[in-house]
């Protein structure tokens, strides 16, 4: 839509119409599209499967599986479900959100094993942070790549309704 401005001159000469655009102070003009809130309860709940771990020592559910078994099966189970509650259940902004899961999940492992590790009389101080800032590190990005897979499968049955 054109709206013009009269300009004239002194020597009495025609009037002239300038073109001024569009009105940029209209409501949404330069608005970018609402991107929808993360769902922090979800993510803190799924953060919160970490807690399988001493679960399944106390059971000694660990101990039955056996060693090298039990960690992936624990690690397997947990992505399962992130991947089914995120990528069946439509969740927005999966990526972000598992990522933040993967964050919450590591940070209940450090945690855990900061009050009730065996390690944590041994280890020195800048060791502690850093195995501590690997076990977050590696978590996130787990999360994160559990993310893409899960965008992957709300993509391919016809993403969020």
């Amino acid at each position: 839509m054109w709206r013009g401005l009269a300009v004239r001159s002194v020597a009495g000469m025609s009037e002239n119409l300038l073109p001024t655009g569009t009105n940029q102070s209209s409501p949404g003009a330069n608005r970018a599209p609402a991107r929808p809130p993360l769902n922090w309860p979800l993510v803190l709940g799924l953060g919160s499967l970490a807690l399988l771990w001493p679960l399944a020592h106390l059971t000694g559910v660990s101990d039955a599986i056996g060693q090298p078994a039990a960690p992936l099966l624990i690690l397997a189970f947990v992505g399962a479900v992130w991947i089914g509650v995120v990528g069946f259940g439509r969740v927005p902004r999966p990526v972000l959100t598992l990522a933040l899961a993967g964050a919450a999940y590591g940070m209940v492992l450090i945690l855990m094993g900061a009050i009730f590790g065996e390690r944590a009389e041994r280890a020195s101080l800048p060791l502690s942070v850093i195995a501590a800032l690997f076990e977050l590190g590696q978590a996130t990005v787990l999360g994160a790549v559990i993310g893409l897979v899960a965008l992957a499968i709300q993509s391919r049955r016809g993403g969020r309704r």
